[in-house]
């Protein structure tokens, strides 16, 4: 008894739904959350998903590989040990981002341009 009390703790990163993770080892993707569960395929280092859900040590994620046609199954994000299998690809989320906070500037910037011409026109009929 008491023997997980030795080992170290593992820290689970969490992913958030959406993101785009690479494979940093191999890892099998596996039909359901359960380890015992059927194995679809292996993905290989490298290789990138989408996040589509998490369940501790679990990804539910969809596979961007052409090859296979966009499967979706459950992969471990990190090892008993607490190798990590997966990391959080960045690069293409700011892009987007960025290109969101640029129609926003520019609603903005139309909106102030109408109140400031009422006020004009307001102080003159005064």
């Amino acid at each position: 008894s008491g023997g997980s009390s030795g080992g170290p703790q593992v820290v689970v990163p969490k992913f958030p739904v959406g993101s785009v993770v690479q494979t940093s080892a191999h890892a099998l993707m596996r039909r359901e959350e359960d380890l015992h569960s059927e194995q679809l395929h292996e993905l290989s280092k490298g290789d990138r998903c989408t996040v589509l859900a998490q369940s501790g040590r679990r990804l539910k994620v969809r596979d961007h590989n052409p090859a296979r046609h966009g499967a979706v199954g459950w992969i471990s994000c990190v090892l008993q040990t607490g190798q990590p299998l997966v990391e959080l690809v960045e690069e293409e989320e700011e892009a987007e981002d960025e290109g969101d906070d640029d129609d926003e500037d520019a609603e903005d910037v139309s909106e102030a341009e109408d109140d400031g011409g009422s006020e004009v026109e307001s102080c003159e009929q005064a």
